[in-house]
């Protein structure tokens, strides 16, 4: 381990095996190294080693609270360990009957959940170290995720359930148990209240639920599933908001970044746009091939699409309104927004790329490359737009003054009138464009 600035060694972690994992915590104090079926975890400035953690088995995963306070770690050995990173003391062993794949706290850190072969997800108190609960699934657990509140859990487990019986255990945590099942052609996902254990409401579903997917602010969430609907759901009463109906399988959800919006993709080539607190449907986007992608833009205002049939829609949320279609003539790969909103930028397999200005829908530039174009995205301030190529890559001012100021500090005279003519055209009339070189007279 060595210092960036000065380049001094600070330690060696020695172990017995490969190393495959070295993670910081996320205040950078501590670093932990995984090596077969041992964690070493160390304090970055001293370079003192705080602790070995030592399982039976290889370890499977390594994780940091969001705090940096604790560290989990997950093992083939059946088992998990959580550590008080400051002093090395273990607070817990989290036991299961099979390998433990994942652990992972929620996002403000009170609590610890594992998964595991054995088809039980485990939730634990990280201070006390006290099991709130096991979900059990009859088969292994596929995806354990967590609300963006850390108030709730969403567990998708591989195989199917009967809905009659009880699924998981819930009497002192708050969770959302998804389970698959095939009886009746029904997939269920079951919302359970944490205080009292109590079932709040399960969306059913006649054949397989995708995903499930928490808005930012952790109050609704939406199920994709190959039934051909996306159920909308609020998370407090249980109470389902909508269900948008689609004639094929929906394969994916997302919310607006302000919560306020839900777009769903479907094969069936017509994203929907719902309004989420009242499960109105503001507008259905129709394509002719498949749709790729629904981004909606930072301030959450608009949504953009992309198509295999060569066309990317912009459509201002609240309205449902189209504001532009724009067309290429191949595949569109790529949708992105400016960080402030202000711009659209769509890339194709036609090797060229469009920039957008999204208030009015007006075309900015048409960016022609001779090979494909690989990456447009956005400087992280808003004022650039960089396109790559196979060979080249290109740094466009989104500001136009910027970017006249930029070309004619590289030019020696105006156009002519010859050529302002062929590249502009006779209806724009002629003037210098730059003002500070020579005009010719011709």
């Amino acid at each position: 381990m060595t210092e960036v600035a000065s380049g001094r060694g600070v330690t060696r972690i020695r172990h017995e095996d490969v190393v495959w994992e070295v993670v910081f915590s996320p205040d950078g104090r501590y670093l932990a190294t995984r090596s077969g079926d041992t964690v070493a975890l160390v304090e970055m400035a001293s370079g003192r080693e705080v602790t070995h953690i030592r399982h039976e088995s290889d370890v499977r995963d390594v994780d940091f609270s969001p705090d940096g306070r604790y560290l989990a770690t997950a093992s083939w050995d059946g088992t998990a360990a959580l550590v008080a990173v400051e002093s090395g003391r273990e607070v817990t062993r989290i036991r299961h009957e099979d390998s433990v794949l994942v652990v992972d706290f929620s996002p403000d850190g009170p609590y610890l959940v594992t998964r595991s072969l054995d088809d039980v997800a485990a939730l634990v108190e990280v201070e006390s170290g006290r099991e709130v609960t096991r979900i059990r699934h009859e088969n292994s657990v596929r995806d354990v995720v967590f609300s963006p509140d850390g108030r709730y859990l969403a567990t998708k487990s591989a195989k199917d359930v009967v809905f009659d019986s009880s699924i998981g255990e819930a009497k002192d945590s708050v969770t959302i148990v998804l389970s698959l099942g095939t009886e009746k052609q029904e997939r269920t996902v079951t919302l359970v209240r944490a205080e009292s254990g109590r079932e709040v409401a399960r969306i059913r579903h006649e054949d397989e639920v995708e995903a499930v997917v928490f808005s930012p602010d952790g109050r609704y969430l939406a199920t994709e599933s190959l039934d051909g609907t996306a159920a909308l759901m609020e998370v407090a009463s249980g109470r389902e908001v909508a269900r948008i109906r689609h004639d094929n399988s929906v394969w994916d959800v997302a919310f607006s970044p302000d919560g306020r919006y839900l777009a769903t993709e479907s094969w069936d080539n017509t994203p929907a746009l719902v309004e989420v607190a009242s499960g109105r449907e503001v507008a259905r986007i129709r394509h002719e091939d498949d749709v790729w992608d629904v981004v909606f833009s930072p301030d959450g205002r608009y949504l953009a699409t992309r198509s295999e049939d060569g066309t990317a829609a912009l459509v201002k949320a609240a309205t449902g309104r189209e504001v532009t279609r724009i067309r290429h003539e191949g595949t569109v790969l790529e949708v992105v927004f400016s960080p402030d909103g202000r711009y659209l930028a769509t890339r194709s397999d036609d090797g060229t790329a469009a920039l957008v200005e999204v208030a009015s829908g007006r075309e900015v530039a048409r960016i022609r490359h001779e090979n494909s174009v690989r990456d447009v995205v956005f400087s992280p301030e808003g004022r650039y737009l960089i396109i790559s190529d196979i060979k080249n890559v290109y740094i466009f001012p989104l500001n136009q003054d910027e970017l006249f100021a930029k070309l004619c500090a590289r030019l020696l005279r105006n156009l002519t009138r010859e050529e302002w003519n062929r590249y502009l055209g006779p209806n724009e009339p002629y003037h210098a464009t730059c003002p500070n070189l020579p005009t010719p007279e011709k």
